[in-house]
C-alpha cells in the first residue's frame, strides 16, 4: 500500500493544496499496489482497483 501521489502533475484538482510542515497521514488516500518480478528479472506493477484486507 502506497500513498496516493500526484508528483509530476501540472493541473491537481482532486485535492486541496498542502501546506509545509504538515504530514497528515490520515488524511490521505491510500493505492493498493501490485509488484511483480520473475527470475529472468523481468518486472510488472499493477495498481489494484477493488481491494480488501480481511484478518
Amino acid at each position: 500500500m502506497f500513498r496516493e501521489s500526484f508528483k509530476g502533475q501540472r493541473k491537481i484538482t482532486e485535492r486541496p493544496v498542502r501546506k509545509r510542515g504538515n504530514d497528515n497521514k490520515k488524511g490521505a488516500k491510500w493505492m493498493p499496489v501490485l509488484v511483480a518480478r520473475d527470475r529472468s528479472a523481468g518486472e510488472a506493477d499493477f495498481v489494484l482497483k477493488h481491494f480488501t484486507l480481511k484478518m
